[in-house]
C-alpha cells in the first residue's frame, strides 16, 4: 500500500500513534486528560499514563479496520472500559446535546 511506517519505539518500546503524542505533551509539560479511540489506543494511554481518562469507541480488529462500539457502552454513564477513570470522565463527558458548564 505505499511506504508506510512498519514499527515505532519510544524509549526501548514499541508504540503506536499515541506514544509520541504523549511524550510531546509530557515534554511540553502538558497533561494527558482524556483519550478516546480504539481499545488499543486506550491500553497504549494507560500504559503511558495511568492518570489518563480513557474511553474505547471501537475495537481495533487490524491495522487498517476497527469495530465501532454500541453508543450505550460508550457513552457516559456507561462501565467505563478497563483502565477508565469513571469521576474523571464524568467531569469531562457529556451526553449528546446538552452544554458544557
Amino acid at each position: 500500500m505505499g511506504h508506510e511506517i512498519e514499527a515505532m519505539w519510544l524509549d526501548g518500546r514499541p508504540v503506536g500513534e499515541v506514544g509520541p503524542a504523549h511524550a510531546t505533551a509530557a515534554a511540553l509539560g502538558v497533561p494527558v486528560a482524556v483519550l478516546t479511540g480504539d481499545d488499543r489506543a486506550c491500553e497504549e494511554m494507560t500504559a503511558w499514563d495511568t492518570s489518563a481518562t480513557t474511553v474505547a469507541v471501537k475495537y481495533a480488529r487490524d491495522r487498517f479496520a476497527a469495530e465501532l462500539r454500541p453508543r450505550a457502552p460508550a457513552s457516559p454513564g456507561s462501565t467505563p472500559p478497563p483502565g477508565a477513570h469513571d469521576p474523571l470522565c464524568q467531569r469531562f463527558c457529556h451526553p449528546r446535546g446538552s452544554r458544557l458548564r
